[in-house]
């Protein structure tokens, strides 16, 4: 049975993804670091990754939010200056965080902030991006080093 584009859901695609890598649910688990049982509850919808967690799915598939959460890739846009919260700002400079890593930063905060619907829009803390920042610098450095080659 094959799947079309528009009913294929989340758990769908982390699944074909992961196929594509030739992995088992196991390893994408290991590279995600979250349980087996969580991808599988991805996997046939009983679940549906959010914030942090989603981030880690997708830098390990190789994949863009959006693609995982829509289906499609972004549509190009022109590049618009980069606005850098100043807690953001903050910390970077206290922990010597490079550009490229706070412009990926911001990219993982905004996905976060579009996919949610609820609630007012608030700032995340100074502590609150480096938590952020110490989930994602794997897939950051994985997906810096991946480009380079």
């Amino acid at each position: 049975m094959t799947i079309s584009a528009k009913s294929e859901q989340l758990g769908d695609r982390v699944r074909r993804l992961r196929k594509a890598l030739d992995w088992t649910q196991d390893q994408l688990a290991t590279a995600a670091k979250v349980s087996k049982s969580f991808i599988s509850e991805v996997e046939s919808g009983a679940s549906q990754p959010r914030g942090p967690v989603l981030v880690k799915i997708a830098a390990a598939l190789q994949a863009s939010i959006d693609y995982l959460m829509t289906g499609q890739e972004p549509a190009m846009q022109v590049a618009k200056p980069i606005e850098i919260p100043k807690e953001l700002a903050s910390f970077a400079k206290r922990r010597g965080v490079p550009y490229p890593h706070v412009e990926i930063l911001i990219e993982f905060h905004n996905s976060i902030v579009g996919m949610r619907r609820d609630g007012p829009d608030v700032r995340p803390s100074e502590k609150e991006w480096e938590d952020l920042y110490d989930n994602v610098l794997p897939h950051i450095d994985k997906a810096l080093s991946s480009d380079k080659e």
